[in-house]
């Protein structure tokens, strides 16, 4: 099963139950947008203290944010995930929801028939 942005299941778009291929493709739009907002983030004023006693370390989120925003290969993470980590996605309906989800089997949907992914 693939959990949407907040953990929620993905609910099925297709109504078929064949297994499908499934790839990771952030569409670069997206990827402009959430380095535009990475960019654009305000930092409260540096507080006296280094250490992390009052929530993430000043230092450490601004270096942070610089590395997502210059450093980080989105498309070469991409590429790795999906050259290990994807395979197959199908449709299933359970007990606990009325409606379709989507379930991911990593590397395919052969050997993978009772296992649930997070």
């Amino acid at each position: 099963m693939i959990a949407g942005s907040c953990g929620f299941p993905l609910l099925a778009q297709e109504k078929s139950s064949a297994v499908r291929p499934f790839r990771v493709a952030i569409p670069q739009k997206t990827i402009h947008r959430i380095l535009r907002r990475v960019r654009e983030t305000r930092f409260p004023e540096r507080l006296d203290t280094n250490d992390w006693s009052y929530g993430a370390n000043w230092d450490y989120m601004k270096e942070l944010a610089a590395y997502w925003s210059s450093r980080y290969d989105w498309r070469k993470t991409e590429a790795r995930i999906n050259s290990t980590v994807c395979g197959a996605i199908r449709n299933v309906v359970t007990p606990r929801y009325a409606v379709p989800l989507v379930r991911h089997c990593p590397g395919g949907e052969k050997n993978n028939a009772s296992r649930w992914p997070l």
